[in-house]
């Protein structure tokens, strides 16, 4: 009997392996994992992570990991890990990631930085001022008597413009006081052939244009206080002067559109939008070049200054009021535009991609996702005053601080100085994924161009 018995008991405990085994195997399959420190099965995630450059090698939660990237770590318990990327001669980067059950945790914008940075002069002369073209071909560098021409993929320099060129140029009884006067760049047309520049002479300041193959100069405009120019089309300029819209049509040489009452302005998919009061109401108004029928968008909250940006098809609109700052942001209910309070106590610089907003609040540099305005916002500083924030892409934010440029990522761990600048207008990001910066340099002054990354390793 005792054969018999231990065969039934055999065949149970195979039965038994075999259930275990099977079920295991399954759940394995499934994507579950034992958590011995619950005792309990838990379906697991995945990290994807890429870095620019490719190559980094990896730590998770301490442990090295036989991979570089680009790559994919699969079968992770949920939870939070401390994820670590090292790369020969650059700086280390880390962040804590948190892992869901079933999903994968995307981390695409890892931007690693030199730990060498070289710095080298473009133009020796002190410049004042830099513009960039649309097509980040070339920069133009004001050093009061002349405006410099730095050709990017060339790397060649040359005069655009000077006293004798707009004498040349320009006839008529202001023509002296027009070459005499201090030369500072505004920007570029859409096409990155126009130059609009300004001579601020002993009498006046003159807005010209210049065609950067041909060197011809043209005047456009003559005034005080021409606070904002924008291109509407390579032929079509905005300018906004004491609450006053214009738009000028430079071929023709006359002004096509005038709107008073403007408290703000900006150009936004090939279309004017402004800020316009009346009777002690501000709206936002969608400007019309063909007939003087304007279109009102929306009224906007009560305030006494206004900035205001488009996001897809919602707007984001600062609104101050005794020196307080507000963020709102528009939703359509029942056809209707109406605004909701997204933050008080901002300053008005606010940056954005499709997925994150980012602002400063009181103190603190906060991240908000789009998906998830209702979450508590993320804070990536803290403790900073009188700080500017200048840039945001690939998940990284650049600040001025002081005279000193710096970087961080949302991750808000990865913080470092980058260069000497002044002013946010002293930098141009000619590269994509910010990998290489033209700036005016805090201390001497020179066009200045920096690399911080390899542009040559790109992600696949």
């Amino acid at each position: 009997m005792k054969p018999i018995r231990l065969v039934i008991l055999g065949y149970i405990l195979a039965v038994f392996v075999f259930i275990v085994v099977a079920s295991y195997a399954l759940l394995y399959a499934m994507g579950y994992k034992i958590d011995w420190q619950n005792l309990n099965f838990k379906k697991t995630g995945f990290i994807l992570i890429e870095s620019y450059p490719r190559g980094a090698e990896i730590k998770l939660a301490g442990k090295a990991i036989d991979k570089s990237t680009p790559t994919t770590i699969k079968r992770l318990l949920p939870g939070d890990y401390l994820l670590e990327l090292n790369k020969s001669n650059y700086r280390p980067w880390q962040g804590n990631l948190l892992v869901e059950s079933g999903l994968v945790t995307e981390k695409r914008n890892v931007l690693l930085t030199s730990a060498n940075l070289q710095p080298t002069t473009l133009i020796e002369n002190a410049v004042d001022k830099i513009v960039g073209t649309p097509d980040n071909s070339k920069i133009v560098g004001g050093t009061k008597q002349e405006i410099w021409l730095w050709d990017i993929n060339n790397k060649t320099t040359s005069v655009l413009a000077n006293a004798g060129l707009i004498r040349q140029h320009i006839k008529g009884t202001n023509a002296t006081d027009i070459a005499n006067g201090q030369l500072s760049p505004i920007n570029f047309s859409p096409d990155s052939q126009l130059l609009l520049f300004q001579s601020t002479g002993r009498y006046n300041q003159y807005f010209l244009v210049i065609n950067v193959r041909s060197g011809i100069i043209k005047l456009v405009a003559t005034g005080r206080q021409l606070t904002k120019w924008q291109w509407l089309s390579n032929t079509e300029l905005v300018n906004w002067q004491l609450g006053k819209l214009n738009l000028i049509d430079i071929v023709a040489n006359k002004t096509i559109v005038t709107i008073p009452n403007v408290v703000d302005m900006g150009i936004f998919d090939n279309n004017i939008y402004a800020a316009v009061a009346a009777n002690k109401i501000v709206s936002l108004v969608k400007i019309n070049r063909g007939n003087n029928i304007n279109e009102t968008i929306a009224v906007l909250p009560t305030g006494e200054a206004y900035t205001f940006g488009k996001v897809d098809n919602n707007w984001l609109c600062t609104v101050t009021n005794k020196q307080t700052t507000a963020l709102w942001l528009s939703e359509r209910t029942n056809n209707e535009l109406t605004w909701s309070r997204l933050a008080d106590g901002i300053t008005p610089s606010v940056l954005w991609d499709d997925t994150y907003l980012i602002y400063q609040q009181n103190n603190q540099v906060v991240a908000r996702a789009w998906e998830k305005l209702e979450d508590v916002p993320k804070i990536i500083l803290d403790n900073q005053r009188n700080i500017k924030l200048i840039h945001f892409s690939y998940d990284t934010v650049l600040y001025l601080s002081g005279n000193k440029l710096t970087s961080i990522d949302l991750t808000g761990m990865n913080n470092y100085a980058l260069i000497n600048l002044t002013e946010p207008g002293d930098l141009i990001i000619t590269d994509s994924q910010i990998s290489k910066l033209t700036y005016i340099d805090a201390k001497t002054h020179q066009l200045t161009e920096i690399t911080l990354r390899d542009k040559t390793n790109l992600f696949f």
